[in-house]
């Protein structure tokens, strides 16, 4: 795909980012800074070299990097890592020096050689799928989804139990095609894609049957992303990004038939926090055949993305995390914490409002201590302020405090960052206290 290709919007959008932050270079030591890990439709990009194009595009060729050499790895499952199974070493060889290699050992491998990489664009999930059968019942879909969840847990907590400084970005599926390619007499028609939609007990059929068949698959596969949005929502330095439509938003819809719409004729999908509409676009359809790969003359794969919906794909990416976690650096700090009350006070409740660089996360009463000599009979009673932003009131109960000072302190325990997830006052707890505040006379 030429480049051409990426609708005005998103250049703007993407253009937006970088003029926001301007100033921030990036460190031009930072050869490779993501790391690609799972299944194919991360080995697919890897050796299409479609993400990187987009990262040349948007920063200069090579500025930024990803890299997959031993961690792309197609066909692998969310089971597969949990389980830090070994990957066949004649179609996946171990890094030079090693020989079956576990998979998750290969992560570690790869952060140690390249240390300039701290983010991960994680892949896993879509193979685990393949379990389904359309007769299923809900409970047995439920189980499935039980099952995949805990796997897809075990990875993400692996990661940030042993590489906690890294980023990871959990890289959502956009739709299958068994449409067209499953649609006798279209040029995109493949005998596998009718295969395979006949395996997942499905009735391939006229070109209206199997666009039926597809919104089955495509609600089965969308199914599961509160699950993934729930473990995001659960785990700091995680995300999850939802690409359902986001190629029939940004491309529109065409086949061998022609345009059937334009681009953003169709809800683009829902980002964080609230994911709405989960899914996007138009759920009674795949992607469009001519973004799918092409396996053998005009014939289409129902599963994996041609390069140029692998350039659109990740450009998502970059355009709602990768720009500003490549950009960022810069840690937020703890700027003041002033009384919201007159001092002296006879009031039972007095509060603080604590001010930050810039807007932060995680946010809670354990993050702040009671000091000075009225302290011992006070407690916090709340801590108020929406996430990611940049202010925090916090309620103090001195009803039973004795006489004295008070005032607030902020301890960095390691568990507040920005939206970009940069810690507070760097990496590592402590040097983000803050012990400067106002205090009460009591």
């Amino acid at each position: 795909m030429s480049h051409r290709l990426y609708s005005v919007k998103q250049r703007f959008y993407c253009l937006v980012i970088l003029l926001l932050l301007i100033g921030i270079a990036p460190n031009a030591a930072a050869v490779r800074r993501i790391l690609l890990v799972g299944d194919s439709w991360t080995q697919w990009p890897w050796d299409m070299g479609s993400f990187q194009s987009v990262l040349n595009y948007n920063f200069g060729t090579d500025t930024y990097q990803v890299e997959g050499s031993y961690t792309a790895l197609g066909g692998t499952t969310a089971a597969s890592w949990a389980s830090n199974a070994v990957p066949p070493e004649g179609t996946f060889p171990s890094p030079p020096g090693h020989t079956n290699m576990p998979s998750l050992d290969r992560i570690t491998w790869s952060l140690n050689t390249w240390p300039t990489i701290d983010i991960i664009h994680l892949s896993i999930t879509g193979n685990d799928m393949w379990a389904w059968r359309a007769n299923w019942t809900t409970e047995q879909t439920q189980a499935l989804y039980d099952s995949i969840q805990a796997n897809l847990q075990t990875v993400v907590s692996w990661i940030r139990t042993n590489h906690p400084h890294v980023k990871i970005l959990l890289c959502g599926y956009d739709y299958l095609n068994i449409t067209e390619t499953c649609t006798y007499g279209m040029q995109e028609f493949s005998w596998d894609a009718a295969l395979l939609s006949s395996t997942l007990g499905l009735t391939p059929g006229d070109f209206n049957q199997n666009r039926a068949n597809n919104q089955q698959i495509n609600q089965f596969f969308a199914g599961f992303g509160p699950r993934e949005i729930s473990i995001a929502q659960a785990t700091p330095r995680f995300d999850f990004i939802q690409n359902w439509g986001n190629i029939q938003y940004r491309a529109g819809y065409l086949n061998s038939y022609g345009l059937l719409w334009p681009a953003q004729s169709v809800p683009f999908p829902g980002a964080a926090p609230a994911y709405n509409p989960l899914p996007g676009g138009d759920v009674s359809w795949g992607t469009p055949s001519f973004y799918m790969n092409k396996v053998d003359g005009d014939q289409r794969d129902p599963i994996h993305l041609s390069s140029d919906g692998y350039k659109l794909l990740f450009d998502n990416c970059l355009m709602q995390y990768y720009a500003g976690w490549l950009l960022d650096s810069t840690a937020p700090v703890v700027q003041s914490i002033n009384r919201v009350h007159p001092s002296p006070t006879d009031l039972a409740e007095v509060a603080f409002t604590v001010t930050f660089s810039e807007g932060v996360r995680g946010v809670d009463a354990s993050d702040f201590q009671l000091n000075d000599t009225a302290a011992s009979g006070a407690y916090i009673v709340s801590v108020s302020g929406a996430e990611d932003t940049a202010v925090r009131t916090v309620t103090v109960n001195i009803s039973g405090a004795p006489d004295g000072t008070l005032r607030l302190d902020f301890l960095d325990d390691g568990s507040v960052y920005d939206k970009n997830w940069n810690a507070i006052g760097g990496e590592g707890a402590g040097n983000g206290n803050y012990t400067s505040g106002q205090s009460y006379l009591i």
